[in-house]
């Protein structure tokens, strides 16, 4: 089944250097699918989503997104030597994030006084 959970983060400080965060309120156990990120009008920011508790990793990065969209984050997976496989010699092999933490939505370098809201699929 498919979840969506949804995390907001307002924006405070300067033009250019504001930041924000969310973390969602219950934990989340699966895998993402994709997300829809949501960009408020004149609004620019760095945004990442990154499960909470160590170790951490970042599930999706964005540099500059000044305009709303879909994204399927991947990840790279490994052999059990942990050399990174290929499919047909040539593209890398990739899977859906795991999950089980609480998600947090994080954006910096931002405008200021702007809600950036991500919406994520999570299947469970």
């Amino acid at each position: 089944m498919l979840e969506k959970i949804t995390l907001s983060a307002t924006t405070t400080g300067t033009t250019g250097s504001a930041t924000g965060s969310s973390t969602s309120s219950n934990l989340v156990t699966g895998f993402v699918h994709a997300a829809y990120l949501t960009i408020p009008s004149s609004g620019t920011a760095t945004v990442t989503l990154a499960a909470q508790s160590a170790p951490s990793e970042n599930i999706l990065s964005l540099s500059a997104i000044t305009a709303s969209a879909w994204y399927y984050p991947r990840k790279q997976v490994c052999d059990l030597n942990g050399v990174a496989l290929t499919y047909n010699g040539t593209a890398q092999q990739s899977d859906r994030f795991m999950v089980h933490d609480y998600l947090t939505l994080s954006t910096t370098a931002a405008t200021t006084a702007k809600t950036f809201q991500l919406d994520v699929f999570v299947e469970n």
